[in-house]
Parts: structure tokens; C-alpha cells; sequence
């Protein structure tokens, strides 16, 4: 027996290396290899005679594969993430978004007034009496973006 007997040691002590590289260096990309190592030597345990290149194959193929999940999906909905959250930071107006108000008075031709805490904004929206419940549906620069809830 030799160092390589089992083979699928080698295969988890492989997957723990990438484990550790993900941990130093927190790219994401590291664990797909490392999951590919693990599924390899899963495979080799069930599967013992397969050949070493065989196994080698079916890691390259399996790091393939997880590398192209990483990059279509994974990364794009996490760089997406990020994003939102970063052009939020520092825009506390965000906040009201969602929340819904009375009208003291009516929105007339598209526009009106409401008045937030000391604020008046300029509103948007079609055409409301005053006493209509609105909802803030988005904010650009100075103006609010409003919709009748009832």
C-alpha cells in the first residue's frame, strides 16, 4: 500500500487545503473547488478502482462545472447584492419607501405636497383628493413618487 492507497484521502485532504485558501481568502471561489475535490473523493471511496486519471478528469470536469455556477449566478447575484446595498448607504430618505401616508392636501395635474415629520417634498402621481392614502413607491433627488393605496 502506498501513499496514494486510498486514494480518496488524498481527495479530502485536498478539499480541506481549498477549505483553508477560502478561509484566508474569502473570494467564494475556493469552495467550488474544494466541493469538486469532496465529490471526487466520494467517488473514489464508492468507486476504488477507478484510475487516478479518471479521478483527475472527473475533478477537472466537476471544477468546471462549479466554476461556471459560480461565475453565471453566484457571483452576479452577489455582486448585485452588494450593489443595492451600496447605493443605499448614507440615503436615509430610502427608509420611506413603502410607507404609506395621508394626503392634507390634494394632488393636483401630477404634482403636490406632503409633509414628512418638518419636511414638505414635492409628490408625484395621479391625480388624488386631499385625505387619499398614498404609498411612497420611489424617491429621485427632491421628488417623491407616490400611488393611492385606498
Amino acid at each position: 500500500m502506498t501513499l496514494l492507497e486510498p486514494i480518496f484521502w488524498n481527495w479530502l485532504v485536498l478539499a480541506a487545503f481549498f477549505l483553508f485558501v477560502e478561509l484566508i481568502s474569502p473570494s467564494f471561489f475556493a469552495f467550488f473547488l474544494s466541493l469538486a475535490a469532496a465529490i471526487v473523493a466520494a467517488i473514489s471511496f464508492i468507486y476504488p478502482e477507478l484510475s487516478l486519471s479518471a479521478q483527475g478528469i472527473c475533478f477537472a470536469l466537476f471544477a468546471l462545472v462549479n466554476t461556471i455556477f459560480w461565475w453565471k449566478f453566484v457571483k452576479k447575484r452577489w455582486q448585485n447584492d452588494r450593489r443595492d446595498l451600496s447605493t443605499q448607504l448614507n440615503h436615509p430618505n430610502n427608509e420611506l419607501i413603502g410607507r404609506h401616508f395621508q394626503l392634507q392636501t390634494p394632488i393636483e395635474n401630477g404634482r403636490g405636497q406632503l409633509q414628512i415629520n418638518d419636511s414638505f417634498w414635492t409628490i408625484h402621481g395621479e391625480d388624488m383628493p386631499a385625505g387619499a392614502i398614498i404609498q411612497i413607491d420611489r424617491i429621485e433627488s427632491l421628488d417623491i413618487y407616490v400611488s393611492r393605496v385606498a
